[in-house]
């Protein structure tokens, strides 16, 4: 018997509560190709598979999930699809699948699209459909901001989510005079009051609150408090002194001004002027950029703490039983100790690669409220917040930060990707893969891709590749005769220097990774240096050393 998973999947949720829906249909047909294939012994099995409303361009879908699990528990033969890209529409996440499904014996079939993955030939096919896949989807992305683009630049309103204070009438922007009111005062408040918070405060002591409206899908949105957020984009948004932007470019619109020139000149100084202040009083990146936000795989919160040696300041992101010095309570191999620098570099470089792709971003943001002018919007602010992601705005962005060994998750808050957005409970899941190396209690994390991480170089390793290249540079070129020469020179043992030396002739690739800080997470300085016979064959060197 050939046990066969249906797995059905659409990127909306539109049409779901029908008695007959896409994924009905979807399961319909893969059942009667199985009917079509008993006298081969396909059986199809009772447990469903479907995932509607999410995007194929994520492996973050429940059903997948679930249908993954079960091939790695052995209860599969054959996974069925009515399209290749029912499955996935990324071609990375395809070649995992397959991976998996390979490594488990499983087949996998296409009913509009007879595929063998078992055969070279099949794979290659394979590969191309999705190819064509992710190419439409990239296109169509690229089609619709050309279109807003050009649209933008004649200072036409695109449609979107609507700023306070206008309202859309033939696809045109009209001050609503209420809102307009309440517009005026936020900028008068924060020029009087000289500070975003305190603006939010008076807000929320007079009960104002965000504009009731119901989106084209039916759903109400606002009579909620605003948010810092929310604050922040209005004072920055040149909509009000009729002007759009778009891409970091501002052009003259075709609607009326709420605010004036003068009133609005004033406020951009006071919030630079702010921002500066900010950056000089020490605030921002020097400081733990994400405390409060950091937890451990049981919900425990890390604490930001600092230490000194040699005159120096680190900082970590600490668990409290290693703060109050109860290591034997977080257990063997247990509690975290990491870097902070070193760990809000990878997640800052994180997001900004997330926020400038917008095929990530599309699959992320998918659903049924967002039509694709939303969707060029929310790109566009994305691609502006990357460039400026610090400070107050990278935490507004993110809500949680949850570290564990194989995954580091982080929670976004959508309503900060959306200038006009309101604020909400809707939030935005990422899982990033990485390798945890622990060196007693302290650990380093970096994304366990290849070369999806830059890492920071390690001072220590830089510096002994650096001593070995020049030692040997001394013995080359005469100015030391002999080990013995060298050693009387530098002042350090000969039989130190013997070891460091073989690292001269290291492969060009491996100093090369360790210089960018992109060795592997267990390579220390200490370890390198005491590798008895290192091999001088290339490949043997990256085996030995960690490196694929």
């Amino acid at each position: 018997m050939i046990r066969c998973a249906i797995y059905t999947r659409k990127s909306t949720e539109e049409g779901l509560d029908q008695a007959f829906n896409s994924l009905d249909a979807q399961r319909e047909a893969c059942a009667a190709y199985i009917r079509s294939q008993q006298h081969e012994g396909w059986q199809e099995l009772a447990d469903r598979y479907d995932d509607g409303g999410f995007s194929g361009g994520s492996m973050e879908r429940p059903a997948l999930a679930s249908l993954l699990d079960d091939i790695r528990a052995g209860r599969i033969d054959t996974v069925v699809v009515y399209k290749v890209d029912r499955l996935t529409r990324s071609l990375a996440d395809f070649a995992k699948i397959v991976e998996l499904f390979e490594g488990q014996g499983v087949s996998f079939v296409s009913v509009t699209q007879q595929f063998n993955t078992t055969t070279s030939m099949g794979r290659l096919t394979l590969n191309v459909l999705l190819s064509f896949a992710q190419f439409e989807r990239e296109v169509t992305a690229e089609r619709i901001r050309d279109k807003i683009a050009a649209s933008r630049k004649k200072g036409m309103w695109m449609g979107g989510g609507l700023p306070v204070g206008y309202r859309a009438e033939e696809r045109q922007l009209v001050v609503d005079q209420d809102q307009a009111h309440l517009v005026r005062r936020i900028f008068a408040l924060y020029l009087e009051l000289g500070s975003v918070r305190a603006v939010q405060q008076v807000l929320e002591a007079e009960g104002i609150r965000t504009p009731q409206r119901k989106s084209r899908a039916g759903r109400n949105h606002g009579g909620r408090p605003f948010s810092r957020g929310n604050l922040y984009s209005i004072l920055g948004n040149p909509i009000y002194i009729g002007r759009v932007r778009h891409r970091g470019e501002v052009f003259d619109g075709r609607h009326e001004a709420i605010i004036d020139r003068e009133t609005w000149t004033r406020v951009q100084k006071q919030l630079a002027g702010q921002a500066r202040r900010k950056r000089d009083t020490g605030g921002g990146a020097s400081q733990h950029l994400f405390v409060g936000l950091l937890f451990d795989d049981e919900g425990a919160p890390l604490y930001a703490t600092q230490a000194s040696k040699q005159g120096r300041r680190y900082r970590y992101y600490t668990s409290k039983a290693l703060v109050e010095g109860r290591e034997e309570a977080a257990g063997p191999g247990k509690g975290w100790r990491i870097a902070a620098p070193a760990f809000e570099k990878l997640v800052v470089e994180q997001l900004q690669a997330l926020l400038r792709d917008p095929i990530r971003l599309m699959d992320l943001l998918e659903d049924d409220t967002r039509d694709n002018t939303r969707l060029t919007d929310l790109i566009d602010r994305a691609a502006e917040m990357a460039s400026g992601l610090e400070g107050d705005l990278l935490r507004q962005l993110v809500r949680r930060i949850e570290i564990r060994d194989g995954i580091l998750g982080l929670v976004l808050d959508g309503a900060t990707l959306d200038e006009q957005a309101e604020p909400g409970p809707e939030e935005l899941s990422i899982e990033l893969p990485v390798r945890v190396a622990r060196r007693g209690v302290e650990s380093r994390i970096v994304l366990a891709g290849e070369d999806a991480y830059a890492g920071t170089p390690d001072v220590a390793l830089v510096r002994l590749i650096t001593r070995a290249q020049r030692w040997n540079n001394m013995l080359a070129t005469g100015e030391a005769d002999s080990l013995q020469e060298l050693s009387a020179k530098a002042g350090i043992d000969r039989s130190e220097i013997g070891r460091v030396l073989q690292l001269a002739y290291l492969a060009p690739d491996i100093t090369e990774a360790i210089l960018d800080g992109r060795q592997p997470s267990e390579l220390t300085a200490h370890r390198l240096k005491r590798m008895a016979g290192l091999p001088l064959d290339w490949t043997e060197q990256r085996k030995a050393l960690g490196f694929t």
